[in-house]
């Protein structure tokens, strides 16, 4: 046998096989690439020259297209379109849409004298409403051309973020405002708090997905605030890295979500996040070791839709 690279229109074909047979009877096992049409064509008694002349045939009429990228791995394709202008359009959508609605959180303890600041953390708001001036409530929806006395804001955070307190306050916006925070429900095993706020600002509730739906090798999102109020905030990112992880801890055994999303001190509470802005999990943990970087762990957000629909009454 011997092994010959046959170029038809200056389009690189293949390898083919070709088995010294005499003039007739070449049998061809050939390969096209992705960008050309399958040939059906009976090879077997055609010469060197009829064979060059078929290939041509069944490939003069497909012009290759090259604004995908396709990679086929285990047998199944995949056909992508990279615009970076256009992820980057998306990530800052994110950041708009989910900024306002997620906040920062301060848990003040006392030394038996004086407030201090036991720690900081992160949380974001599920659900409000709009208190009128007349005294009724409407949901958040309704309150177009109303006159607005304050809104009453749910957030989602973690058990330790809030735990101990004598005093909570939540705080927002561009300059900081602090409100204080009551306590609605916790489960410490689950590392889930629900608290809430009153405020005279709007902030956007955040989304909640479905994070049943959420794969390894999706892209994934982190707002917080590391290390407190000087980087308020913060936007990462990064992937899914396991959509399921079982971890057993004091607490028990949990299944999270793990991430190489940069998440730190400050994170905790914060949401989660898909590409389209919907929350998949709450920031709760980090593997912290020499040998090890960029292992963070979410707790899923369907977890959390199941705590809320029995505490929040």
């Amino acid at each position: 046998e011997k092994e010959e690279n046959i170029a038809i229109e200056g389009a690189e074909l293949g390898l083919y096989h070709i088995a010294d047979a005499g003039e007739k009877n070449h049998n061809l096992i050939f390969n096209y690439t992705e960008n050309y049409k399958e040939c059906t064509a009976d090879l077997s008694d055609l010469t060197i020259d009829g064979l060059t002349e078929e290939i041509t045939k069944c490939t003069k009429d497909k012009t290759p297209d090259y604004t995908k990228t396709t990679n086929e791995i285990y047998n199944k394709t995949y056909n992508v379109t990279v615009d970076i202008a256009e992820f980057e359009n998306l990530m800052v959508a994110v950041g708009e849409k989910c900024s306002s609605g997620t906040i920062g959180i301060t848990n003040y303890q006392t030394n038996g004298f004086t407030l201090y600041v036991y720690g900081t953390g992160s949380g974001f708001i599920y659900d409000g409403v709009a208190v009128l001036k007349d005294e009724s409530i409407v949901s958040l929806d309704e309150v177009a051309n109303q006159e607005v006395k304050e809104f009453r804001y749910k957030v989602i955070t973690n058990y330790h973020v809030v735990e101990n307190n004598v005093a909570i306050k939540a705080y927002f916006g561009p300059n900081y405002k602090e409100e204080l925070c009551d306590v609605i429900a916790y489960d410490k095993n689950k590392d889930i708090a629900l608290i809430s706020f009153t405020s005279s600002l709007y902030l956007q509730p955040l989304e909640l997905g479905d994070s049943d739906n959420v794969k390894k090798g999706q892209f994934a999102i982190a707002i917080g605030s590391p290390t407190g109020f000087e980087f308020f905030n913060s936007l990462t990112l990064g992937v899914v890295s396991y959509q399921s992880r079982l971890i057993t801890d004091e607490y028990g055994s949990n299944l999270f979500i793990q991430t190489d999303v940069a998440i730190n001190p400050g994170n905790s509470g914060g949401p989660l996040l898909n590409i389209h802005g919907e929350v998949i999990g709450v920031n709760t943990m980090k593997f912290v070791d020499e040998e090890i970087d960029s292992m963070g762990f979410s707790i899923p957000i369907n977890v959390i839709k199941v705590f809320i629909q029995k505490n929040d009454k």
